[in-house]
């Protein structure tokens, strides 16, 4: 499979808001993210074909699913984040009145 038919090609992003820097992504694929000493989470955000088994693992890890894979193979950006069965969009009720 090749991705050089993609014009920005598969790529990382990090949703600064939902990341609480548990650091899984790095123990998951320590060569695209590391946590600096500074506390802030520094990735590549390009992705060779070597590198995306090791990202989608770090996605599908993260408990905040903070962690989305784009550009990827196929008609439509395909986006990772969190177990397959939280991947569905979700609707927020607002809290029962008694």
């Amino acid at each position: 499979m090749s991705f050089e038919r993609f014009r920005s090609g598969p790529r990382i992003s990090v949703d600064n808001d939902r990341c609480e820097l548990y650091a899984i992504c790095q123990a998951e694929a320590p060569g695209l993210f590391e946590l600096g000493t500074d506390g802030r989470l520094r990735y590549r955000r390009r992705l060779t074909e070597r590198d995306y088994a090791a990202a989608a693992a770090a996605a599908r890890c993260c408990p905040m699913q903070a962690i989305s894979l784009r550009g990827l193979p196929g008609d439509r950006d395909i986006e990772l984040t969190g177990r397959p069965e939280d991947s569905a969009p979700r609707r927020t009720r607002p809290p029962r009145q008694r």
